[in-house]
C-alpha cells in the first residue's frame, strides 16, 4: 500500500468504528465459500481479500471461458495479454503514462494511477453542495457530508490513501463497487442490459447514463453564442467545465445546471 505524503491523522468516530466492526462480523457468518474457491482465485491471480466480491459475481467463470485473457481497461485501448498477477502494469506505465499523480491538496493524501485519474478527483475539492447530512467529513476545507457512517468511511479512506489495488493494473479503488466495475472493464463484461433496448454496458453508470437517451430531454447552452444542444447530463456538464471555466473551475451540476435550457 502506498503511503500519506501528509502527517493528517483523523479517526472516525466510535460508533462508526464499532458499526463497521458488526458488519464485517455479520458479513463473514453469511458467506461460506465453496471448497478449493480461494485456491482458484488465487492460481488466477486474484488476491485472497477479494473473495468475496468475486464469488458473489461471475468475474471468476468468465476469466476461465476467455482462457484467462484480459484486456487494459484506458478508453479505446485494445490490448490484451495472458493473465497473471501484475501482467498489466509494464503496458500502462509505458503506453499510458500510469504511476503515481500525488493530490497538490494540502489537506489530501490522495495519490493517483494516472494524470487524468487524480484531475477528476481534485473536481471533488470544490464540490457544491445542496444538502448537509448527519456525519460530516472532518478534514479542513472539505463539505462533504453523508448519511451513513460507510459512505463517510469510505470518503476518509480516500482522505488517507488508504486504497485497494487491482491486481492486474495500477487501478486503485476504495469501493467494492468501483472494484467489480473495473474487472468488467478487464473481462468486458457487459451484464448491465438496458430494458427499453437491445445495448448492454460493462457498469451501472453507464447504463444510467445511457437511460437518459430514452428520456428524450436535451440541453441546451445559454452561454454559447451558437446554440449548443446536449444528449445527456454528463456531456452538458463536461461542456460547461471545459468551455466555461472562467464562471467555474469545476462543473458541478448543481452550478452548472442554471445555465442549460432543457428542451
Amino acid at each position: 500500500m502506498l503511503t500519506g505524503l501528509h502527517s493528517n491523522v483523523i479517526q472516525l468516530p466510535v460508533k462508526c468504528n464499532e458499526k463497521r466492526t458488526k458488519k464485517k462480523l455479520k458479513r463473514a457468518a453469511k458467506t461460506v465459500l465453496p471448497d478449493g474457491f480461494i485456491k482458484k482465485i488465487q492460481e488466477l491471480g486474484f488476491n485472497k481479500e477479494n473473495a468475496e466480491i468475486l464469488y458473489e459475481t461471475k468475474i471468476v467463470w468468465t476469466a476461465l471461458e476467455t482462457h484467462d485473457t484480459i484486456y487494459c481497461t484506458q478508453v479505446g485501448c485494445v490490448f490484451s495479454t495472458k493473465m497473471f498477477n501484475g501482467c498489466l502494469r509494464n503496458h500502462c506505465e509505458n503506453v499510458h503514462q500510469w504511476g503515481l499523480y500525488p493530490c497538490v491538496d494540502p489537506n489530501c493524501e490522495y495519490v493517483g494511477y494516472s494524470q487524468a485519474n487524480v484531475n477528476k478527483h481534485r473536481k471533488l475539492h470544490n464540490r457544491v453542495f445542496d444538502a448537509v447530512f448527519e456525519y460530516k467529513c472532518p478534514y479542513p476545507d472539505c463539505e462533504s457530508s453523508f448519511t451513513r457512517t460507510g459512505l463517510l468511511e469510505t470518503h476518509l479512506n480516500i482522505h488517507r490513501n488508504e486504497l485497494k489495488n487491482c491486481e492486474f493494473c495500477q487501478f486503485r479503488y476504495s469501493h467494492k463497487h468501483d472494484y467489480k466495475d473495473h474487472l468488467s472493464h478487464h473481462f468486458r463484461i457487459r451484464d448491465h442490459k438496458c430494458d427499453k433496448c437491445d445495448k448492454t454496458f460493462m457498469s451501472a453508470k453507464q447504463l444510467t447514463i445511457h437511460y437518459q437517451s430514452h428520456e428524450g430531454i436535451k440541453y441546451k447552452c445559454t452561454l454559447c453564442k451558437k446554440p449548443t444542444v446536449f444528449n445527456t447530463k454528463q456531456t452538458a456538464q463536461k461542456h460547461f467545465g471545459k468551455a466555461h471555466s472562467d464562471i467555474s473551475q469545476h462543473s458541478n451540476w448543481s452550478i452548472a445546471e442554471q445555465y442549460f435550457i432543457k428542451d
